[in-house]
């Protein structure tokens, strides 16, 4: 991609600008019980003029953002009722007979995980079964005692329902969206022939982000982006038919998320063998209950990430009669540094609501989507027994790759109507590896772990005696250098006012240059759970 800049003159120019919108005509948002903020500067201004008359100028300029903006979250999340075990709520006075147990039960009915057990069914043959839920006499009212710590505590943390409806949550909170960005560019006449050209450019987006709902249980992250640009530029006229471009480019990208609630220890809540870095990573687990909002830790966070890209590239242009020559190459290395957690550090559970099921609910029963056949995910919860769980290992790697490319394009005018596009470029390079050889992949012929061969005297994280190969690459990728791609275009003129226009290329993309490789440093055994 090419980005052009303006460029001084021998006179002082500048300009300023400023954008405001606010919420005076806004209306109130269907759902939310008031108006949301909503305030947005944009200003800025420019100026250039010279350094040195005739010879050196300059040209900057700045732009500022500044946006607070109401969103309405609406949220569902667990009833009070729900939040003391009482589910009586659910009950629907519509009965159905286990076809097992001959047991008769609500269909609304909410049952017990725990007490799941081997029975003989009316026909004889072994089956299984499970007992409602109910306390004191009373039916769907979870024993107290039944509740585990986890989910006691953490439904401590979650806001009460605000509105007329028991499980819904509605707020506004204000959302900020600010960034400050600034261009230098100082361009000097060398002589006549050459012209230097010097950029600068810089974005900085500070964190911004709102959870789902407030509170140490709501879910989200904060985002901060800072984007910087250099590059230098010559441009060489030798004659008025060749031309010479060089350019030396840097780029560098960081990106950091943050989760909002981290200050939590998780095991304070009841929450054992999760990570724990006050600041960085904490809160609780990532909450995934069928109808209820997401609770606690966002996925793929905190992640922290350094891009750099350095490219040179030259061009060099020559008008041969009818043609017209670009003949050029490039060469640029790019690096990423990267933590970031594949899933949630502190763990994720899920909660279908199935393990509460009847597990013989008959196929009317099944059809409706009651209780007694689907299950309640909260009441899941409150047992604590999920689904699923897991905690991710972590990407921890400094990837990248040094790649060039050749290339020759010919723009023939063969009559005045028809002017064709021919070109070939070659791409090459090595293979993405990293800094330190921490990828691991798994030869499929023989089902073992590839490993760099400079690993050999560091002992992987594997179980005893499980297969380990080693590889001479430092990648485990063998480049392919045999990249070339031909260009193909033409325009004709039909008639004065009609142009037709085609063009065919074959393009090529490394493969390290798509999301599959570069979760190579994730794999067991280089990085541990």
């Amino acid at each position: 991609m090419n980005v052009v800049t303006k460029s001084g003159t021998n006179h002082l120019h500048g300009s300023a600008y400023e954008f405001v919108r606010n919420a005076a005509l806004d209306a109130r948002d269907f759902f939310s019980t008031s108006k949301p903020r909503y305030s947005q500067n944009q200003f800025g201004g420019s100026l250039g003029g010279p350094i040195k008359k005739d010879k050196t100028f300059f040209f900057m300029d700045y732009e500022g953002f500044r946006s607070r903006k109401g969103t309405t979250e609406n949220d569902t999340l667990p009833s009070l009722a729900w939040r003391q075990g009482n589910f009586s709520d659910l009950l629907t006075g519509q009965t159905f007979t286990d076809p097992c147990t001959g047991a008769s039960s609500d269909t609304g009915q909410v049952f017990d995980p725990t007490s799941t057990k081997a029975v003989t069914c009316l026909d004889g043959s072994t089956g299984f079964a499970r007992t409602p839920i109910s306390h004191n006499g009373q039916a769907n009212v979870l024993n107290p005692a039944q509740i585990v710590v986890p989910a006691a505590k953490t439904v401590a943390l979650l806001p009460n329902p605000n509105v007329g409806d028991p499980f819904r949550y509605i707020w506004s909170p204000s959302l900020r969206n600010d960034f400050n960005q600034f261009d230098i560019n100082i361009d000097h006449q060398v002589r006549q022939q050459d012209r230097l050209s010097i950029k600068y450019s810089f974005r900085d987006v500070p964190p911004g982000g709102i959870p789902d709902f407030p509170g140490p249980a709501g879910q989200g992250d904060f985002v901060r982006n800072r984007q910087q640009r250099a590059s230098l530029s010559d441009t060489h006229v030798f004659s008025p038919t060749v031309v010479n471009e060089f350019r030396l480019g840097y780029f560098r990208n960081g990106y950091q998320s943050s989760l909002v609630n981290n200050s939590t220890d998780p095991a304070s809540l009841g929450y054992q063998n999760a990570f724990y870095e006050k600041g960085i990573v904490g809160g609780i687990p990532s909450l995934n209950i069928a109808g209820i909002a997401s609770i606690g830790a966002s996925s793929w966070t905190p992640t922290l990430t350094t891009a750099r890209n350095e490219m040179l590239l030259d061009t060099l242009s020559l008008v041969r009669g009818k043609h017209t020559f670009k003949i050029g190459g490039s060469i640029s290395s790019w690096w990423t540094t990267q933590f970031e957690p594949a899933q949630s550090p502190s763990g994720q559970y899920g909660f279908t609501g199935i393990l509460t099921a009847d597990l013989n609910a008959p196929a009317s029963v099944v059809a409706a989507a009651t209780p007694a056949a689907i299950g309640s995910g909260f009441a899941q919860f409150l047992f604590g027994i999920p689904n699923n769980s897991g905690i991710s290992n972590t990407i921890f790697s400094d990837t990248g790759r040094k790649v060039g490319a050749a290339f020759i394009q010919d723009d023939w005018k063969v009559t005045r109507e028809l002017t064709l596009n021919l070109g070939l470029r070659w791409d090459f390079g090595n293979s993405f590896h990293e800094r330190f050889d921490r990828v691991t992949d798994i030869d499929f012929t023989n089902g073992s772990y590839i490993l760099p061969e400079s690993r050999k005297n560091i002992p992987p994280f594997l179980p005893s005696g499980f297969p380990v190969e080693y590889s001479p690459s430092h990648s485990l990728l063998l480049a392919d250098n045999r990249n070339l791609g031909p260009r193909f275009g033409f325009a004709y003129e039909l008639t004065p006012k009609t142009v037709v226009r085609s063009a065919f290329g074959w393009l090529f993309m490394n493969p390290d240059e798509t999301t599959v490789t570069i979760g190579m440093p994730l794999n067991l055994p280089v990085e541990t759970p």
